[in-house]
């Protein structure tokens, strides 16, 4: 961080979630469910999925496997003692209402108010995206694209693109598993009433 203190992605809780070191003890800054590590491999230099912005606060984001989309953090600076979230800091939640469906690659500005990040949707190719950091969810607005992977004429229409549909189901183990089901979409073919089409199942 910008003080020297350092900060790590771990999975010793069985989720990828972000700690920070100090004093010689490591404490969980937002211990949940979720994997905070994001999909680019260990290897890769200058992948983490958290940055750090003015007043110590750290912002990150993770997967919200009940909603099939990333949920951005703003955590407040640590002000109490080690034990699960710091005592005393404030931690604000952003999602849907104004970010596309996944967020990664997140790198704020110098002054810390706007964020930059990768992000898509279904019908979105990859793009750079711009954000107005905000205090509160009620305070935020919607993210704006400012670069796509893809030009303008290479996009296909929403109307041929399958909107996932989050599905959760028990295992054999007694645990739960989540997919995606993507229902078939073209804009132009109706199927016949009372016929079905065929399903890809890939695990």
């Amino acid at each position: 961080s910008p003080d020297g203190v350092l900060h790590y992605m771990a999975d010793s809780s069985g989720f990828w979630n972000l700690y920070r070191h100090v004093d010689g003890k490591s404490a969980n800054l937002y211990r949940k469910d979720a994997e905070f590590s994001g999909a680019a491999p260990g290897w890769a230099l200058g992948g983490q999925n958290y940055a750090f912005l003015p007043g110590g606060r750290v912002v990150t984001s993770y997967h919200d496997r009940s909603k099939g989309s990333t949920q951005l953090v703003i955590i407040g600076p640590a002000t109490g003692l080690l034990s699960g979230l710091f005592g005393g800091q404030e931690l604000v939640e952003f999602g849907r209402e104004c970010l596309p469906r996944s967020v990664g690659g997140l790198c704020p500005s110098p002054d810390g108010s706007t964020l930059y990040f990768l992000g898509a949707n279904p019908d979105t190719p990859l793009s750079i995206y711009s954000w107005e950091v905000a205090a509160t969810s009620k305070e935020a607005t919607p993210a704006k694209q400012i670069a796509c992977s893809v030009g303008a004429d290479k996009l296909i229409a929403p109307g041929f693109i399958s909107d996932p549909r989050l599905l959760k189901f028990p295992t054999a183990q007694g645990d739960d598993a989540f997919g995606y089901y993507y229902p078939p979409r073209n804009a132009e073919f109706q199927a016949p009433d009372g016929t079905k089409p065929p399903l890809l199942v890939k695990a």
